[in-house]
């Protein structure tokens, strides 16, 4: 098995920001409150579209490893970022690429289409109980028919089995905290087309 090692970077202790744009694009790693990041892979494609029927555009970035050359059906992996994130955020912050260049799948990863939070069901009855809530929390919708985000997410893994040699028995999803709760949703009303969904980092 094929030794995952973490490319150097230039590191930046001051900076002390969320999610630092600086990062997009470059080989700056940060201390963020203690969080290291990994370099801003070389591999990671940006992309938009409107992929939902609802006339709605989002962003994903897909990362396809070196490995792969389309003859032979490899995994996806979906990974759903945290709220205030971005998907490229989530590349960052986890070692999905890396995995993914040492075991040749295929990832995604996804940003939430309002506000960099995920549109879950639940949570737009917590804001209106609690008006004081300082997060802004896209409001959920009364049929999950209709979530956008749910929408997009489905769309998205049709899109890239249509672009990818991708095994369709072989892909899953998982999220850190709102992405981990957003990977539940999905798994509750669209299961099927998941061979397995995990989390990090949020409540029940």
């Amino acid at each position: 098995m094929e030794e995952i090692t973490l490319r150097p970077g230039t590191p930046n202790d001051e900076n002390r920001d969320y999610l630092p744009e600086a990062i997009k694009g470059s080989d700056m790693v940060v201390n963020e409150n203690g969080n290291n990041s990994q370099p801003y892979p070389e591999r990671l494609r940006e992309c938009t579209g409107s992929l939902a029927g609802d006339g709605l555009s989002d962003r994903w970035y897909e990362y396809v490893p070196a490995s792969y050359d389309g003859s032979k059906k490899v995994p996806l992996i979906v990974s759903c970022h945290g709220g205030l994130m971005t998907g490229w955020g989530q590349a960052i912050y986890t070692s999905w690429t890396m995995l993914a260049d040492r075991e040749g799948f295929v990832c995604v990863f996804p940003n939430a289409h309002a506000l960099m939070m995920w549109t879950v069901q639940g949570m737009g009855e917590k804001v209106r109980a609690n008006p004081e809530l300082v997060l802004p929390i896209p409001m959920d919708p009364e049929d999950y028919r209709e979530n956008h985000d749910l929408r997009f997410l489905n769309a998205l893994i049709a899109r890239m089995k249509q672009t990818y040699a991708i095994d369709e028995s072989r892909i899953f999803m998982q999220g850190m905290s709102m992405g981990h709760m957003m990977t539940d949703q999905f798994a509750r009303y669209f299961g099927n087309v998941l061979a397995g969904a995990a989390g990090s980092g949020a409540g029940p």
